[in-house]
């Protein structure tokens, strides 16, 4: 409705900051009233007067905003209250490290942030990024009101350089020294892979995925290509070849610590011309996510290409292997566990989180002057996860309580929540508690695929953790 005709001259009066302070608490008094206050039981001689004072508030917001809106945007429904912003940037690069520690449950509750307006795929967003600010560091203050009032109804889109394993488990009350043989309590075999892991994981979180794989001619790509369009999941850039797809081996013991081996079988095949193919699929991305189960030189082609575009480039070095610099030149974000980040760091990493944190970050000046990237992410298994950005900032987000029945698929799930988060605007300390939710869900749920959560899975994560 438009402003009541006597609101006007007032309200052409006040000053840009003190409308938007007015409209903060008439805002947060509806939302708890919508929230909260309905819930509660009133007696009938009070519900009258309450619902005409309800009624009254609304039309007055709604004067307030129309008002001071420009006439195109008048139609925009109100935000959620604010909410304080957990993106930590503490200085310059050569500021001394701040630890933010995230409180379990304490994410956003406001809407999705993959509904808003410039996400990580933005042009602003990707000019900061190269500036050297990083996701979840913005060159500007931004009020959560700013950020709410660029809202988009686009989830985001990923583009995975994907991996398929037939993965064959078997678990074991320890795991077998050299030359041992032991007898395994369980055993199971399912479609698995880093790349197939982590684009079921985004796309189940609400990412529209493009999924770059190459697969074999035999009978496991079979069951993967129709498994795949019961799923959902877009598979018009998954090729096949005439050889056979890869396969790995992993033993899970009662603790839930595991041993891995893998053969890339096909996943060899997927080179540099079909990433040239995918062009338009990532320029069109928020965010690529690429990691080492496919051949060096797509990986650096897959980056590259990302970096042309200005799409946020991250990168899972896994399996380990070393990292030429042109590869590293390339990404904006490497994710690692704590045995890819001993051999990237080149220094142990052994005793408590304290202490694991405080060498990595003794160690980051080294790896910042080989590496022009933005933030380094380290898993920490049980002890949660970290992050340290390029101008100083630091993450910490605690682990998740949970009982582990298997670990295998677990830095997948931790990467496809980081991911989401990301492509969809959220800050690093957001995107890190949303990945920690994602990697504990899975523990606590037998398979790999099948443990991934979906978004109500990651609502019920948060929540029962707040």
């Amino acid at each position: 409705m438009a402003a009541r005709p006597h609101l006007r001259p007032v309200l052409g009066q006040v000053r840009p900051h003190a409308v938007r302070g007015y409209f903060r608490a008439v805002s947060t008094l509806a939302w708890w009233w919508e929230e909260d206050a309905t819930s509660c039981r009133v007696s009938s001689s009070l519900s009258e007067p309450l619902n005409s004072i309800r009624s009254l508030t609304r039309t007055y917001m709604t004067a307030t905003v129309a008002a001071m809106m420009p006439i195109k945007t008048r139609n925009v429904a109100m935000a959620s209250p604010p909410i304080v912003n957990l993106q930590s940037n503490v200085g310059t690069p050569a500021a001394t490290v701040a630890t933010v520690t995230i409180r379990k449950g304490a994410i956003r509750r406001s809407r999705p942030s993959y509904m808003r307006f410039g996400h990580h795929g933005s042009l602003q967003s990707r000019n900061a990024r190269r500036a050297g600010a990083g996701p979840g560091c913005s060159t500007m203050k931004t009020s959560p009101q700013h950020e709410d009032s660029n809202m988009s109804d686009t989830p985001p889109r990923i583009v995975v350089l994907g991996s398929f394993m037939q993965a064959c488990c078997w678990s074991v009350e320890r795991l077998p020294r050299q030359s041992e043989t032991l007898r395994a309590t369980t055993f199971s075999t399912e479609a698995a892979g880093k790349g197939l892991s982590v684009a079921v994981g985004c796309h189940r979180l609400g990412a529209r995925v493009d999924l770059l794989m190459a697969i074999g001619n035999d009978a496991p790509a079979d069951r993967l290509l129709a498994w795949l369009r019961d799923e959902g999941l877009d598979d018009r850039l998954v090729g096949r070849f005439d050889q056979p797809s890869g396969h790995g081996a992993g033993f899970v013991d009662a603790n839930g610590d595991n041993q891995i081996v893998v053969h890339p079988g096909a996943n060899e095949a997927l080179g540099a011309s079909r990433i040239a193919a995918a062009d338009d699929e990532i320029a069109a991305a928020g965010l690529l996510y690429a990691q080492l189960e496919v051949p060096l030189a797509t990986v650096r082609a897959a980056l590259a290409r990302a970096r042309s575009h200005g799409v946020l480039a991250v990168l899972n070095p896994s399996p380990w292997q070393a990292l030429p610099d042109e590869i590293l030149a390339c990404a904006d974000i490497l994710v690692v566990n704590t045995g890819e980040a001993e051999a990237l760091l080149e220094c142990a990493l052994p005793g408590g989180r304290d202490e694991r944190l405080q060498r990595v970050a003794s160690a980051l000046p080294a790896l910042w002057r080989r590496w022009p990237g933005n933030w380094l992410v380290v898993t920490l298994g049980d002890q949660g996860s970290a992050a340290w950005g390029r101008d100083g900032a630091h993450c910490v987000a605690a682990p998740f309580p949970t009982r582990a029945v298997g670990t295998i698929g677990a830095g997948d799930a931790f990467s496809a929540g980081l991911c989401w988060s990301l492509a969809g605007g959220r800050s690093m300390a957001d995107a890190l508690e949303t990945a920690n939710a994602c990697g504990a869900w899975s523990v606590a749920r037998p398979g790999i695929l099948a443990a991934l959560p979906d978004r109500a899975a990651l609502g019920t994560m948060l929540r029962t953790a707040a």
